[in-house]
């Protein structure tokens, strides 16, 4: 990879495989519709980002051969965020990324911002607010709505590991690497909440930005049957002079201190889109 510019942005990223990516969603649908839906998220992604002339723009990978194939297939150069066997958890490779590229003579960028590669929502206009606040701030970060990181960024100088006891994929992620930056710099700077797209839930509750600005992931939602017309689909049951059964089942279980009750999320994307995600009492027509 070549320097060009005092800013770069770099993929966290491994190349997508059947059975590999977005295993939750994978899990709701099928391996084959979460392998398609990681390359859209990931085309989106690098349509919004690439070819700014305020920052380079790489992939940070495991191999070679991965680096070939960002190469082949997106144009993007790559780094080895796992250049020997010391280098074993998530952790190492993040501050193995950052020592890299904040502190080699033959690079050292002065900021330096990390992404994952299936957010489509982040936009060029956001990377470069987030290198605008790393001239004041000598850590910015993005927390995800369930705990997680969508970016972090850290400007120059970096010295001290803050991801070494960071809780990767849990509630506490973000919180622990906040904490952690904060022990080194009271320049610390909270960005907006993300929603990631982890379960097939959180691309229902996206559907209308998707629309807007995923151009990739909303034709694949269409393909499969996810922006269906409403028109005609629904029938207004108080409208017609129609006696129509419906059952609604209020189940309650008693408890030694309390009293629960049974709720459901509905959850039928194929025919019912406009609805699905939000809370109901088990019920049905007859």
């Amino acid at each position: 990879m070549n320097k060009t510019k005092e800013n770069i942005v770099i993929i966290f990223a491994k190349e997508p495989m059947l059975d590999k990516v977005k295993t939750r969603i994978a899990n709701e649908t099928s391996p084959n519709f979460a392998l398609e839906l990681s390359l859209a998220c990931f085309s989106d992604l690098v349509n919004k980002i690439k070819g700014s002339s305020f920052y380079d723009l790489i992939v940070g990978v495991d191999s070679l051969e991965e680096i070939s194939w960002f190469q082949q297939n997106y144009g993007l150069d790559g780094f080895l965020v796992k250049p020997n066997k010391k280098i074993k958890t998530q952790s190492d490779k993040f501050h193995y990324i950052f020592s890299s590229l904040l502190n080699q003579k033959d690079l050292r960028y002065q900021n330096v911002i990390l992404i994952p590669m299936d957010l489509p929502f982040i936009t060029e206009e956001d990377l470069v607010a987030v290198f605008s606040r790393l001239n004041h701030y000598r850590f910015t970060h993005g927390p995800e709505t369930n705990g997680g990181i969508y970016l972090i960024g850290i400007s120059a100088p970096y010295s001290q590991n803050i991801f070494k006891n960071v809780r990767w994929s849990t509630p506490y992620s973000f919180n622990d690497l906040f904490s952690a930056s904060q022990g080194i710099s009271d320049l610390v700077y909270k960005l907006k909440y993300k929603t990631d797209l982890n379960t097939f839930h959180n691309i229902l509750e996206a559907k209308r930005e998707i629309t807007y600005n995923c151009p990739n992931l909303y034709l694949l939602l269409k393909k499969n049957g996810y922006y269906l017309d409403d028109s005609g689909r629904y029938v207004d049951y108080d409208s017609i002079s129609l006696c129509i059964p419906v059952v609604s089942a209020l189940i309650e279980k008693d408890g030694k201190n309390d009293t629960r009750l049974l709720i459901q999320t509905r959850y039928k994307p194929s025919i019912d889109p406009k609805h699905s995600g939000l809370i109901e009492i088990p019920s049905g027509l007859i």
